[in-house]
């Protein structure tokens, strides 16, 4: 019987998606030898049958099935982006300044979408993996505020014993991390530590100039990624953010959440009694 020559040449475009997740239009005609034109009525088809998306923070191609292999975590991350993706777009429209939506991995946390690449205000866009420490940012301190104690409790057990990150001891203290993750949870968001400039460690050449508040996006009793708003900081300041635009945040994370699980979802009214809930 003789093939189908489409389906072929889809199934060889999955393939080399899957071996090269995050991939450009030249790259795919590098490893696939198919012409460019027929490229893009592949992966406008693929796309359009929900197989293939295309990543805000960098315009490359992500395959949603796997022809080889399960999936993996970073498969589901994947899927949590792609469905992420749009509400990242309507969040960005209403407050204007970007935002990045982060998962944990390990002891850190994980860059897997972004707004940034829409924005015209020039800012510094960290790549899809970006690794983001979890005591001194924003996402972090959301993260390890709202998730179960001992989950918190292990990861900063585990930062505990490898200090050498750290250029200041007390930001590992116990009572230190604690009065500023009940803050957080009082508050309803996370903050960057003043000493942090996104890059590393306050110095002219880590230093972004940004400032950032960020959410937990809750699944349950689980924190199941985080997102923020980042800004130059010169503009506003994190309370002012805050004030203009937790909510519109929250309900974000909400939105979500609610599209991770094809659940509705939660009004907006309940959700903040929930979220009041968890800051005692």
């Amino acid at each position: 019987m003789k093939p189908i020559r489409v389906l072929q040449r889809a199934a060889e475009l999955l393939r080399a998606l899957e071996a090269r997740p995050g991939s450009s239009l030249a790259e795919l005609h590098a490893d696939t030898r198919i012409p460019k034109p027929t490229l893009l009525r592949l992966l406008g088809t693929l796309e359009a049958e929900r197989m293939v998306w295309r990543a805000m923070a960098d315009g490359r191609y992500r395959a949603r099935v796997s022809l080889e292999r399960p999936v993996l975590a970073d498969h589901k991350h994947l899927r949590l982006a792609e469905r992420a993706a749009s509400h990242l777009t309507v969040l960005r429209r209403r407050v204007v300044w970007p935002s990045d939506l982060t998962v944990r991995q390990g002891f850190y946390m994980k860059l897997i979408e972004t707004s940034r690449r829409e924005s015209s205000l020039g800012m510094h866009r960290d790549s899809i993996g970006f690794r983001i420490d979890m005591i001194v940012s924003a996402v972090g301190r959301a993260y390890l505020a709202f998730c179960p104690e001992p989950e918190r409790e292990r990861i900063l057990a585990h930062l505990r014993k490898h200090p050498g990150r750290y250029p200041n001891g007390d930001m590992l203290d116990a009572r230190a991390i604690e009065r500023v993750l009940a803050q957080t949870r009082e508050r309803g968001y996370g903050v960057r530590d003043p000493r942090f400039g996104g890059l590393g460690w306050m110095s002219e050449e880590d230093d972004d100039r940004l400032a950032a508040i960020a959410v937990p996006v809750m699944s349950g009793d689980a924190v199941l990624a985080c997102i923020n708003i980042v800004w130059p900081r010169r503009f506003n300041t994190e309370a002012e953010t805050a004030r203009r635009y937790l909510a519109v945040l929250q309900r974000t994370a909400a939105d979500i959440a609610a599209a991770a699980s094809d659940a509705p979802a939660m009004p907006a009214r309940r959700r903040s009694r929930r979220v009041a809930t968890a800051t005692r």
